[in-house]
Parts: structure tokens; sequence; C-alpha cells
């Protein structure tokens, strides 16, 4: 895990090792004065440090490429600690261009500690106007009902991509979420 602080807040993200593409993204920032907005640190620093004890969770899977009139599911993770899910992004391996009738749905779902639930956590519509660039990460949807966020040790959280009419085809990638704790 590598641990980047935000500049001017003190925030502390984790970003897997595997996930270079948000890595990237977040130590290219930059503020006003040409400053990083995002630095490297480690487990010495006493926010990372507080950071760790308090658990902030960012889990996420590789998705596989589907053709357009496939829905497939994958296992994102299983819970460990209570928490709210702050954030989901898709990061796709080839651009997907929206479109309206024939279309796909990325879907974020509490299935629960037995398998069976249906809570919809996040979401993104591919629609007209509505894109996913090549290894960038493109910001999901959270739910707006706070109950729908909320994360229980135990539950199983999966990544559904839906074809709606005959679909887009799904050209496979990452699903991340973060969970930050109760």
């Amino acid at each position: 895990m590598r641990y980047l602080k935000h500049a001017e807040t003190g925030e502390v993200r984790q970003v897997s090792h595997d996930d270079d593409s948000s890595f990237t993204e977040l130590t290219a920032e930059r503020l006003d004065n040409g400053q990083p907005v995002w630095a490297q640190t480690g487990r010495q620093d006493p926010d990372v440090a507080t950071a760790i004890v308090a658990g902030i969770d960012g889990i996420g899977t590789s998705t596989r490429a589907l053709g357009a009139g496939i829905t497939s599911s994958a296992i994102i993770a299983t819970v460990n600690r209570p928490g709210r899910v702050t954030a989901a992004v898709y990061i796709p391996k080839a651009a997907i261009t929206g479109a309206d009738t024939n279309t796909r749905t990325l879907t974020i779902v509490n299935r629960g500690q037995d398998g069976t639930g249906t809570t919809v956590i996040a979401t993104l519509a591919l629609t007209d106007g509505i894109n996913a660039d090549a290894f960038t990460a493109t910001a999901m949807t959270l739910s707006g009902a706070a109950a729908n966020k909320k994360v229980a040790n135990g539950d199983v959280l999966t990544a559904v991509s839906t074809h709606i009419g005959t679909g887009l085809a799904d050209p496979g990638g990452r699903v991340q979420v973060t969970i930050d704790p109760d």
C-alpha cells in the first residue's frame, strides 16, 4: 500500500501498489503555486499512522472484458469493519463512449453478509455524454440515501456491469471503493 498526504488538508489516502493510474493521477495534481497537491509519505508520518489505526479502507477488484450483450458481476471484497462508502471509481482498460438506447451501467451492490442483498451503493450509467477514458478513474455516483452507503463487517460488495438494450462492450478494468470507518 502507498500513502499520499494532501498538502493543505493533511488528508491521507491509500493507493494500492497495483493501482498505478490512480497514483499517477493524484501525484500529478498541482496547487495554484505549482506545488504538488498530494505527496507520497509513509507509515512513519503521524497522520498516516492515525489513518491506519482508524482504518481507512480502499478496496477494489479487476473486472473482465464483456461483449456488448453480456452482463456480469464480480466480488469486490468482504468488508472487514463497519463504515461508510465515500467514493467509488471505475478505471477501464480502454475508452468507453456513452450512448443512450444501447448502453451499459456499472453498479456497486452491497450483497450483505449472506450474499442476497440488493442495496445499490453507487452507479455509473454510460449514457450519451457520459464517457470513461482509458486508464483514468471515472467517479461513480454514490446513492443519495445515507443508509445505502453504510457497510457492516462481513458485508460482501460486488461490481455489476449490466448491458441495456443491445449494450456497449465493457473493456474490463478496475473498480475501486473507499470506505471510511464509523
